[in-house]
């Protein structure tokens, strides 16, 4: 699988036998969602998205990245707005997007949750 320079470190999740991961490619600014299943003692890819919406704002900082169950948020800041993009994996073990969450007037520190 070909690589992409990294602009910024990943934020991964893993949860059982799935793991996700969001990155900016360090070339194009572009954010990637791309999630992998273990099976039989690798990692295989089971979904890629590129967050469309994104390419145009390199400001945008990948917050944090979550996986429960059959369900994926990534939480994403800029300035004083947010974005979660929810996703939901089918029975067969691939993952589609099917929501998004937009948030607006926050502070910076605002997303991360509280204990």
């Amino acid at each position: 699988m070909p690589t992409m320079p990294v602009q910024t470190p990943p934020q991964i999740a893993i949860e059982g036998r799935n793991m996700v991961a969001t990155v900016r490619d360090g070339e194009s600014s572009r954010v990637y969602t791309i999630f992998y299943s273990h099976e039989n003692n690798e990692w295989r890819m089971k979904g890629r998205f590129e967050l469309e919406e994104l390419k145009l704002l390199p400001e945008v900082e990948v917050q944090n990245v979550v996986i429960s169950g059959g369900t994926a948020l990534v939480g994403l800041s800029l300035w004083r707005e947010a974005a979660v993009f929810v996703f939901e994996q089918d029975d067969f073990g691939f993952w589609r997007r099917v929501d998004d969450l937009y948030i607006y007037g926050i502070g910076r520190g605002d997303l991360t949750p509280s204990s």
